[in-house]
């Protein structure tokens, strides 16, 4: 490598040079917003995800709601009709 080529730096490498103000005020500035811009992207995701499950959940629910509510029916349907029966002998139903 030929040294006359190489960019020399200002500033020897081993001397720390202080940042102004104004500079590091702004670097934390883009920081903190790429911190925000993110912790938005990350709740939009997490908003956009969480909806599925719940509907799955909701769903399970409703069909474990519907066979429950099947099965009150289906026992009072059972005991309509065996009170029907009853009901239809009057005399057999005084001989038991």
């Amino acid at each position: 490598m030929n040294s006359e080529s190489a960019p020399q730096p200002s500033h020897p490498i081993d001397i720390p040079v202080p940042i102004q103000d104004n500079r590091g005020w702004e670097a934390l500035k883009q920081g903190a917003s790429l911190v925000v811009v993110s912790a938005g992207w990350l709740v939009f995701v997490a908003a956009m995800v969480l909806p599925s499950r719940t509907a799955g959940a909701t769903r399970s629910s409703r069909l474990l709601w519907q066979q429950h509510q099947r099965e009150i029916q289906t026992t009072i349907d059972a005991e309509g009709a065996v009170e029907a029966e009853n009901l239809s002998h009057p005399l057999d139903a005084g001989q038991k």
